[in-house]
């Protein structure tokens, strides 16, 4: 008897489980446009993860059956109610690692904005899942918690993204440079329904000049901060890096594709300082400078050296035509004295010879 009556409860939890996930997927819209309908303050209870965790924890607690607890709590972490092992909120959440795993890098960002699954290709929805989940996190969960999940990836650079985005796929990094541009957009259905109504788009350019650029999705514009197509700020950043992504940029007549590192958190950090325009920066000045100088000095060492040459060659040319002149003095003088010297004796017998020849071996007639 007792056994019929656990399995009554189990077929009871996973009928209620089935019917949970049928009213939420009937509660999403069927058009174009992907808005949630309007929802009264008691309607307004279940949608908020909020007040869902004390309903949800409410309900394993009257469900005795292990079981039925399992499946209950099986079906709150499909919904998000609550993370695996989270017991605290001093760190980041992870994202579902299914999710990131069949996401593929190198394509275009599905447009998920205000879309419900079944609007979108079955090869988008790890993408739009993984996207809508970093949302709900970076709506639900403060900015310091991201700031200490990035502590452990300071080592990560621009490069590791480039080279391995699997590797480093929904790993909470921190990002700084120049903040260029914010735009506002409309928040994907899993995320509307817990609260996030609206996200904001950000361009981030590196602190190198010709840096590439990153794109920023976060939940809460800071205070001081506008929407806007053009502004200079330094900004930091702390998100989850969800791969890179193809963007179409420039203007109308010269668009081109670049692939963009992607990230999604809470909010920015702009600093009260305005950045420095991309195209003036301290590294030019230094170069030009330095390319001068070395331009300068190196005339100034090849004058130097032909003058110091020169003047050598003239000192040698002055020895050299005393010398000469020396010489043909000389040569006067001897020529003077020679004249007056007695002449030849031709008579004068010729010098005897070293060895005489004995006339008795000659050879004989």
């Amino acid at each position: 008897m007792l056994t019929v009556k656990r399995a009554a409860s189990l077929l009871a939890a996973v009928l209620a489980c089935l019917w949970a996930s049928w009213w939420t997927n009937a509660q999403e819209p069927a058009g174009k446009q992907g808005d949630p309908p309007a929802l009264d303050k008691d309607e307004e209870f279940w949608f908020t993860r909020v007040k869902r965790r004390p309903a949800a924890a409410a309900q394993l607690v009257l469900a005795r059956n292990p079981l039925t607890v399992a499946a209950l709590r099986l079906k709150s972490l499909e919904e998000m109610v609550w993370e695996g092992l989270e017991f605290t909120d001093e760190f980041a959440p992870a994202l579902n690692p299914d999710w990131l795993e069949d996401m593929v890098d190198n394509r275009p960002l599905p447009d998920i904005r205000g879309k419900s699954p079944e609007e979108l290709p079955k090869s988008a929805l790890p993408t739009y899942h993984a996207f809508s989940q970093a949302l709900t996190y970076a709506f639900q969960y403060p900015p310091e918690a991201f700031k200490k999940s990035a502590r452990e990836n300071a080592d990560i650079t621009f490069s590791h993204l480039w080279i391995e985005p699997r590797v480093n796929r929904g790993k909470v990094v921190p990002v700084k440079g120049r903040l260029v541009r914010i735009r506002k957009r409309e928040a994907p259905w899993p995320a509307k329904l817990q609260g996030v109504h609206h996200y904001y788009e950000a361009w981030l350019f590196g602190e190198t000049k010709h840096s590439f650029p990153y794109c920023l999705w976060f939940t809460t514009l800071p205070d001081g901060l506008e929407v806007a197509e053009e502004m200079r700020k330094q900004a930091s950043f702390e998100g989850y890096y969800m791969g890179r992504f193809t963007f179409r940029v420039g203007p109308a007549a010269e668009q081109k594709d670049i692939d963009v590192p992607t990230f999604v958190g809470p909010t920015l950090r702009v600093s009260p300082t305005p950045a420095r325009p991309i195209d003036d920066t301290p590294f030019s000045l230094v170069v030009l400078i330095g390319i001068v100088a070395m331009l300068v000095g190196l005339v100034a060492a090849v004058c130097g050296m032909s003058w110091w040459f020169r003047k050598g060659d003239r000192a040698i040319q002055a020895q050299l035509t005393a010398r000469q002149e020396q010489q043909a003095l000389e040569m006067m003088e001897n020529a003077e004295a020679g004249s007056f010297a007695p002449e030849a004796n031709v008579d004068r017998p010729p010098p005897p010879m070293a060895h005489p020849v004995d006339p008795d071996r000659l050879p004989k007639p």
